[in-house]
């Protein structure tokens, strides 16, 4: 089995793509797609393109930058799913709050995420994943019920999810809003906290997955900001139809007003994602910015990708026990 992974050099936000091939086959990934520098990221949007079809797209969060990078991506190569933090009308509302304060809201960030569903699937995405995650006093660690397999890494192997998708119920575009929808559309479905990525072989599962975990805003907190939407656009409150009219300059200064109870120097809705080995092996490892250079015996280790999580101590606790599964 053979890991290359790269942090791409895009100032200002993410781009992260990772390879995991075997004698048999290859699976790929990238992590995020969003950057304020928009010549770097079209660069190295190119040059991730160029190695080919990407399996999973994890977006750490969805604003303005994401939503205009990821769709020159899908513009230029095939990704088969897209993993999402977990997202409700609330929520995507507060999100619109803040971009509308900063001034940073696109009609390409209303109209995907008033149907993303068709958003993604007018773009080749075949499924759009949305992991459950945990408020602001954490939660329980991954979930990870089968067993590694010491000699199945070069049969052929399929990643999959370690519980069970359902349909998704929320975020369902109202058919008398949306017209001209794409007759491609993306599969919606679920997850639960907790749920990770195994790479699985006849024999067991391999020796990498991917952990992602999803940190939500505390229920208080969307309590007020969901007061503060019926103070400025009355009850009984129609989200979706705030959704749709976001273009409105009057609706986005309401929007606006309304980030006020919820005022954040961070994402309010934000997805790490751990990926790497599960046990603690020595292998060959390189590190270097260049193509070609020298490597050695050493522990293999993974990677944590962070994308804008706030890092206060309660928080991290299921993340340390992600990071604590290798030793």
């Amino acid at each position: 089995m053979q890991v290359k992974m790269v942090q791409h050099a895009v100032g200002q936000g993410g781009l992260f793509s990772g390879e995991l091939r075997t004698q048999r086959t290859s699976w790929r990934w990238v992590y995020d797609c969003g950057s304020n520098q928009r010549d770097a990221l079209r660069r190295e949007i190119k040059i991730t393109a160029s190695c080919g079809d990407i399996d999973m797209l994890f977006l750490s969060h969805l604003d303005s930058d994401h939503v205009s990078g990821v769709d020159e991506l899908l513009c230029q190569v095939r990704v088969r799913e897209v993993v999402l933090p977990y997202l409700n009308e609330s929520m995507v509302l507060a999100i619109m709050a803040r971009e509308a304060s900063s001034g940073a809201l696109s009609g390409m960030f209303i109209e995907a995420t008033n149907d993303l569903a068709s958003w993604f699937g007018s773009r080749g995405v075949e499924t759009i994943t949305f992991l459950g995650g945990s408020d602001d006093d954490g939660g329980e660690g991954p979930i990870l019920p089968i067993d590694l397999s010491d000699d199945g890494d070069e049969d052929g192997y399929v990643p999959e999810w370690t519980q069970p998708p359902r349909l998704m119920t929320e975020l369902v575009a109202d058919p008398n809003r949306v017209q001209g929808r794409s007759d491609r559309v993306a599969a919606m479905q679920q997850v639960v906290a907790g749920a990770t990525i195994q790479l699985m072989t006849p024999k067991g599962a391999i020796n990498w997955a991917l952990i992602p975990y999803v940190h939500l805003p505390g229920t208080k907190l969307m309590r007020a900001f969901e007061r503060a939407l019926e103070d400025e656009f009355g009850t009984p409150l129609d989200k979706k139809a705030i959704m749709a009219n976001a273009k409105d300059p009057h609706v986005r200064d309401k929007l606006r007003d309304c980030y006020d109870a919820l005022w954040l120097d961070h994402n309010l809705v934000t997805m790490t994602l751990y990926c790497g080995p599960l046990a603690s092996k020595r292998g060959k490892v390189s590190l270097s910015r260049y193509h070609f250079h020298d490597s050695w015996e050493q522990a293999i280790g993974g990677w944590m990708l962070t994308g804008d999580a706030c890092w206060f101590p309660r928080g991290t606790e299921p993340v340390r026990r992600i990071i604590s599964i290798e030793n």
